[in-house]
């Protein structure tokens, strides 16, 4: 028998066999016990059983006394082909978080072909004891579902978190590793408040990569679930963490909106950090839940000190069949350290990342980087890679994610270069370069809708987004860092929140220095020497906090504060008509704001008028009034004319504001004669009526209120009947029938969910009355109950959504036994004995997909496997291999009670039950395990363990083994589904054993259990008479008076 080293045969490579000497089995004249490592027997000894898994202790192995496994493969034949190496690991998850509720996670393990790994775990926190158990299924073989415990709540060692690392080993190819996180006494959140990631990498839990001396890093998060909400920082070990959303100061916590985005950025502190990884937990409570978010800081990579890469991660996109089949590369700034050789290599999960030329250099330096489709394409999904970036002895990891779909996707490309990044270099921290133009386009070439920027937006530049067409201009001043951020760009297609790299690279050294304003200019109006109009705010920010020097420059403007100043900072800006002379004219003047040595001005701009007559004004309405529908959009705009309430007298400057939220007036100033825009907004207000005032201050004048009223009406509300849906059917059946859904009240949008793929309406909009067609295709599902959700929803202000519950229930077929074989001779059982292994075929009996032998709890074989148990006159039989249409078993050895009566063998899968089989229960029923698995030809095994034919005969004298099965009950007495000691030991036939060679009597050296083997399979030494003849001659062994099968034949030369 030829024996193959650490993996099971059909794992390794063709022709990778390592021969065993007898001297290493010890003698043919004893049942075979492997001595050393896990040895996996290449040749079947069970023709008719696809394998047999079977884990022992072998005691006979070493002093540690390792458990190890051997596992027997055999499939349709005496010997098992090789299907190539095993592949790499993948999992579906390579980062979990489990805490003092949430105590175990499960992670799925697959590769491209069936392969066994081992686990180890390795702890970052020194100091701290063991707390994670990993365990897998499936025997430690792909596809496996590996669980990783918490063992120790370490309630001694402080708040945590707590990390480690599992390694999933393969016996060959690259292995995989889980990250896991332990966050003591967080609980679980409620499932209406979630975390979502924005854009769609950053990996979860997030991670913040910071480089010395380049842009703070942020992250975007968008909370769902909650109206509005607190984020504070629970624990953070770096305390330079901080969170903020648009138009707020970043800090320890913030109240957010559900509308916003939630930043979670580092403080200028960062700067001061050494190298490492530091860690922080975010929670985040609403009035109807909570959630935590996780964040690794990584410093300068966490290994070396000053390497900046920039951007931080990349995202690619891409639709199956789109118009637009190119994909923009997007680009890699190596910056520092200045003067140091760089290298970059890639990996990914399907070979689709590549890296253009050069590869390698000078810092600083670019770095091309493609998405490219291997041959044969991508199915849709997400797919990962990673970018490893080395200088010297600095290291850092560029996250990559590819992004592929079957339906329309952004693509943003920047029309100067034709790729995915906005690249731009500045000169002596001063000049400021030119705009780029980013085109978007969806990849079908439809027409996009709904585009919007996603704050917060990068502070080192101007973004402007109108149309599908974006621009974006660095800010003066830049020095000569590196500012890297992200541009989101919001949209209804797959990639909705997708990032544009922007990168600023400067060519010299220096802090930042460079100041944002909230406004480059202002326009106030007022009379000549008349009252002051109201003042206006400029609000300074900078990307790091910055000292800067203001002054106002007319004697008529002034500013609040001015001098010194630092960011960030509000000031006031205001003007005097009084010193700004007694002629009505145009003065303009500017606010100096000095930084770094860089000057920025602030324009503004005082139109005085010409005192008149009169100050009073007058408009052509004494009233507004609009309607609306609750949930609908705002109503057109109305118009008031503004006049001079005396004719023939100088324009007079006037202030407009008004009383409630939902209305505005523009503009908010004016010289008469001019035009007020009013418009009401509904957005948020219910059914009813709702009155507010419009207030024109004319300068010298009397005020003026326009009463405005706004009457919202109930919208329509739709619904729908019934609310549940039921569809039933059997595999091989007729399809069920479609069903109806009426609606009423409105028009509406009729979605099902989508995770069910079986579950589909038509038509998916309709008007008001309309009926909807649900239908249930069962295609490719598997028995069992499915649930889906229908949605309608109410449009064009019909308010309302509706709920439809759908129930799918799939019936197996009902599993039919068509015949029963003794698994060794293969021939139709018209009697079976305790322990044989017989064979059941038909239809319906299990699986689509195999599944061999497990032990149960006992450490038994399993008599339930993949849905299916078989039984024998009530007795659950031990399953060795199950299959749709193949399943084999141990018959029982409780039958030893029922000798030459009947016995009905019967199975039972996904709780429909077989036929039944009567079968005569007989003391033997003895069959030869033979290599072509039709229960004739060469059946027996060479004392070198090769196998025995026509090309490889024994000697005369010499020693062969077979196998067999059906040799009734045994001394000790067998007990089912028992697995034989693998040091000997193993029970023997009670039966007398009669071998005949040629027709001639043969003395045999052992007659028993295999060793390791499941108890029912039998091992026989037997020698060759001396003086047989030569050629391929008849084998019959006789147990209990009970011949084997005809047909079987051993070489002699």
């Amino acid at each position: 028998m030829a024996l193959r080293r650490g993996l099971p045969a059909k794992a390794r490579p063709a022709g990778e066999t390592t021969s065993v000497a007898s001297s290493a089995l010890a003698s043919i004249n004893k049942p075979f016990v492997p001595d050393c490592g896990n040895f996996y027997l290449a040749a079947s000894v069970f023709p008719r059983i696809r394998s047999v898994i079977i884990r022992l202790t072998e005691a006979s192995m070493d002093a540690t006394q390792l458990q190890k496994r051997i596992v027997l493969f055999v499939a349709a034949g005496m010997l098992v082909g090789t299907t190539g190496r095993a592949a790499d690991l993948v999992v579906n998850n390579s980062n979990v978080v489990i805490t003092s509720s949430v105590l175990s996670q499960t992670v799925q393990v697959t590769s491209a072909s069936p392969t066994t790994f081992t686990m180890s775990i390795a702890y970052a926190d020194a100091g701290v004891p063991a707390w994670l158990r990993a365990s897998a299924d499936n025997n430690n073989t792909t596809t496996s579902n590996v669980t990783v415990a918490l063992t120790n709540a370490l309630t001694t060692f402080g708040n945590g978190p707590f990390n480690a690392t599992v390694t999933l080993t393969p016996d060959s190819g690259a292995a995989a590793t889980i990250k896991v996180q332990y966050q003591p006494g967080i609980s679980t959140p409620p499932s209406n408040v979630t975390v979502v990631p924005s854009p769609a990498n950053p990996n979860y839990p997030l991670t913040l990569s910071y480089n010395t001396g380049a842009a703070l890093p942020q992250q975007s998060v968008n909370i769902s679930g909650a109206v509005s909400y607190t984020a504070s920082i629970t624990y953070d070990t770096s305390g330079v963490l901080q969170v903020t959303a648009a138009g707020q100061t970043p800090g320890t916590a913030v109240s957010v909106t559900g509308s916003q985005l939630l930043v979670v950025q580092l403080s200028q502190a960062a700067a001061q950090l050494a190298t490492g990884t530091y860690y922080g937990t975010i929670a985040i409570y609403a009035s109807n839940g909570q959630a935590t978010i996780s964040v690794t800081i990584a410093v300068n990579g966490g290994l070396g000190n000053g390497l900046v890469v920039s951007p931080a991660s990349l995202v690619f996109a891409y639709q199956n069949g789109g118009q637009i089949t190119t994909i923009p590369q997007q680009t890699l700034a190596i910056t520092s350290p200045s003067g140091t050789t760089y290298n970059t290599t890639v990996t990914s999960d399907r070979g689709w990342l590549f890296l253009g030329a050069p590869q390698s250099g000078t810092v600083p330096g670019y770095v091309q980087i493609y998405a490219v489709l291997p041959q044969g394409g991508l199915a849709a999904g997400t797919y990962n890679g990673t970018i490893t970036v080395t200088a010297g002895t600095l290291t850092q990891n560029i996250n990559v994610q590819f992004i592929v779909s079957d339906s329309p996707v952004l693509v943003p490309t920047v029309l100067s270069t034709g790729g995915g990044t906005v690249l731009f270099n500045i000169q002596n921290g001063v000049a400021t370069p030119a705009s780029q133009t980013v085109t978007l386009q969806a990849s079908d070439r439809s027409t996009l809708t709904g585009l919007a920027l996603v704050a917060p937006l990068p502070t080192f530049a101007n973004v402007n987004l109108n149309g599908t067409t974006l621009t974006i201009t660095p800010i003066a001043g830049l020095s000569g860092a590196v500012y890297s951020g992200t541009v989101i760009v919001s949209n209804s297609l797959v990639n909705a929140l997708f990032p544009i790299p922007v990168i600023v690279v400067g060519n010299t050294s220096g802090a930042g220095g460079y100041l944002t304003l909230s406004q480059s200019s202002y326009v106030f109006q007022a009379l000549v020497n008349g009252t002051p109009p109201s003042s206006q705010t400029l609000t300074v920010n900078a990307p790091a906090t910055t000292n800067f020097y203001a002054t106002s420059n007319a004697p008529w403007l002034s500013i609040s504060p001015s001098g010194q100043l630092q960011t960030p900072m509000t000031i006031t800006v205001s003007v005097n008509p009084a010193a700004a002379g007694s002629v009505a004219a145009t003065l303009s003047s500017t606010i100096s704001l000095v930084a770094n040595n860089v000057t920025q001005n602030v324009t503004v701009t005082l139109q005085l008028s010409s005192t008149g007559t009169g100050g009073n004004v007058t408009t052509d309405q004494s009233s507004l009034s609009f309607t609306a529908q609750a949930g609908g959009s705002a109503p057109g705009p109305k118009y008031l004319v503004v006049s001079n309430a005396v004719a023939g007298t100088a324009g007079i400057v006037y202030t407009v504001s008004t009383s409630a939220s939902w209305l505005t007036a523009s503009p908010q100033q004016g010289t008469t004669q001019s035009t007020i825009t009013v418009t009401a907004n509904p957005a948020g207000l219910s059914a009813g009526n709702y009155s507010a005032t419009i207030t024109i201050t004319p300068s010298g004048g009397a005020v003026l209120t326009i009463p405005v009223t706004l009457t919202v009406q109930p919208a329509a509300v739709i619904s729908a009947t019934p609310t549940s849906l039921t569809f039933t059917y059997r595999v091989g059946g007729a399809l069920p029938s479609a069903q109806t859904v009426q609606t009423s009240g409105g028009t509406f949008a009729a979605q099902a969910s989508p995770d069910a793929p079986w579950l589909s309406v038509s038509p998916a909009s309709g008007g008001a009355g309309g009926s909807i067609t649900v239908t249930a295709n069962p295609a490719g599902l598997n028995p069992g109950a499915y649930t889906g959700t229908i949605t309608v929803s109410g449009t064009n202000n019909a308010a309302g959504i509706v709920t439809i519950n759908v129930t799918l229930t799939i019936s197996a077929p009902l599993p039919t036994i068509t015949q029963v074989v003794n698994a060794a001779s293969f021939q139709v059982a018209t009697a079976m004995s305790a322990g044989e292994l017989i064979t059941l075929t038909g239809t319906g009996l299990g699986p689509a997909t195999a599944a061999t032998a497990q032990l149960d709890s006992s450490g038994k074989i399993a008599t339930q496997l993949g849905g299916v148990q078989v039984t024998v006159n009530g007795f659950a039989a031990p399953l060795v291999y199950v299959s749709s249409t193949q399943v084999s078993a141990v018959v029982p050895y409780e039958l030893v009670r029922f000798l030459n009566a009947s016995a009905s063998v019967s199975l039972r899968y996904l709780g429909q039950t077989s036929n039944g089989v009567s079968i005569l229960v007989a003391p033997t029923n003895p069959g030869i395990f033979t290599q072509n698995s039709s229960g004739t030809g060469p059946g027996a095994f060479n004392a070198n363990f090769s196998l025995n034919g026509p090309n490889n005969p024994v000697a005369k004298g010499g020693s062969v083994t077979f196998f067999l099965t059906g040799e009734g009950q045994t001394n000790p007495p067998g007990v089912t589904g028992t697995v034989n000691s693998p040091n000997g030991g193993a029970p023997a036939p009670v039966a007398n054993v009669v071998v005949l060679i040629d027709g001639q009597p043969a003395q045999y050296t052992y007659a028993g259990g295999v060793p390791g083997a499941v108890e029912g399979v039998m091992q026989l030494n037997v020698t060759i008479p001396s003086t047989a003849r030569s050629g391929d001659l008849s084998v019959v062994v006789s147990i209990g008076g009970v011949g084997s099968q005809s047909g079987v034949t051993v070489s002699v030369l």
